[in-house]
């Protein structure tokens, strides 16, 4: 009996409530013993839920990319690096970048990454017959990186990610609760076209598995399928084909292409630094805000997020300042109350202050809170009678 087969016997028997598997794919060669999983070895949770998926509009087809570059260089090349684009990677040598796991051992754990010839492996230490196919990296790795088995009819999410730039592992996130010893966490359904959905600008009916020119948040995710507005460029046709151009819509609509992904699992507990979407409709720049204030206000969503504290401050000042100034919609002022402790910087920090990404988890990832307001509980003493 080959592994790939001691593997789908041993763990079957084990799943047999789940029928799915995060294996290795049949007639991979042996690389350990033959013998099966023993009944306790770490086994993989099932999650399932619902989504929506993404309608492409009558005769409108997705076409990559590539097809933008020839009339919007600048952007295709600032896209092209950006977190949203390299969002998702095949591990394999033509996809994976940098993005890469380490192997061997992990430190504080009992799992281990190994690799052959051409595919990496999760395995746990204490149970090393269970081991599964890493064969996706979900993540630029600006901040952590989740390894997957991307299948055609389910997803299984190992139980570490890894942070590139602290070049350490942590649980992955919401892996926390999970039972006993385990590799991951398989999704399957509708759940799982979320997380794909949400790292890829096209699915496919039939498969998880994009097509790789559709890998990442490309440029369609956002503007829609764009072969008939590519036709009609071609054709000299400038007043059709025209697709979305989220700078010249209203607040409201733009925040309904970013929730797409931007919002928070359903049943999830409120965290409005993680989920900074919901916590900018809480707000009242944006209850207030005349449909001018989303997210492309302050975020180039072409680029990695800025970490130019001065350049936010400047879209805050738009509104908070003696002269209001026209802002986002062409026409539109909003003037808002100037803060009385600091009319001139340190918005950010006072009324967007980091917090937790995850919250109860040793992960490590800070995100600016966006639920927008003041913060009675951390005003000074000194400065308590000018707010309250």
């Amino acid at each position: 009996m080959s592994l790939s087969t001691a593997r789908v016997l041993g763990i079957g028997l084990i799943l047999a409530t789940i029928a799915l598997l995060f294996i290795a794919g049949c007639g991979q060669p042996a690389k350990k013993s033959d013998s099966p999983i023993a009944s306790n070895s770490p086994s993989f949770v099932a999650q399932d839920g619902s989504t929506s998926i993404r309608v492409t509009p009558v005769g409108a087809e997705y076409a990559g990319n590539e097809a933008c570059s020839p009339c919007h260089a600048l952007v295709f090349k600032d896209h092209k690096n950006s977190g949203h684009n390299l969002t998702m990677h095949f591990l394999d040598k033509e996809g994976m970048g940098d993005t890469a796991p380490p192997t061997g051992k992990i430190a504080a754990s009992s799992y281990a990454v190994e690799k052959d010839e051409s595919k990496f492996y999760f395995s746990s230490t204490t149970h090393p017959e269970a081991e599964g196919v890493l064969n996706v990296s979900m993540g630029s790795g600006n901040t952590g990186i989740t390894y997957l088995d991307l299948e055609p009819d389910f997803l299984a999410e190992a139980q570490m990610s890894y942070f590139p730039k602290l070049k350490k592992w942590y649980v992955t996130p919401g892996h926390q609760s999970n039972p006993g010893p385990n590799l991951g966490t398989v999704y399957k359904g509708e759940t799982a076209q979320k997380c794909v959905f949400c790292h890829s600008t096209k699915m496919e009916a039939d498969t998880l598995i994009p097509e790789r020119k559709f890998i990442g948040v490309g440029c369609e995710a956002c503007h829609g399928p764009g072969s008939l507005h590519i036709t009609a460029m071609k054709a000299g046709k400038f007043s059709e084909g025209k697709m979305l151009k989220l700078e010249s819509v209203g607040a409201g609509r733009v925040l309904q292409v970013c929730q797409q992904c931007h919002k928070p699992k359903p049943g999830s507990t409120m965290n409005t630094s993680r989920q900074t979407l919901v916590g900018l409709l809480k707000s009242e720049c944006y209850l207030q805000g005349k449909d001018t204030l989303s997210c492309i206000s302050c975020h180039n969503p072409h680029t990695n997020v800025s970490r130019d504290v001065k350049a936010y401050e400047k879209v805050c000042l738009n509104c908070h300042s003696s002269v209001a100034t026209p802002v986002f919609k062409a026409g539109v002022t909003v003037q808002g109350k100037i803060c009385p402790v600091n009319a001139k910087d340190q918005c950010i920090k006072c009324h967007m202050p980091p917090g937790a990404a995850f919250e109860n988890t040793s992960t490590p990832t800070k995100f600016a809170d966006h639920f927008i307001r003041v913060h009675k509980e951390k005003i000074p003493q000194s400065h308590a009678t000018k707010i309250l």
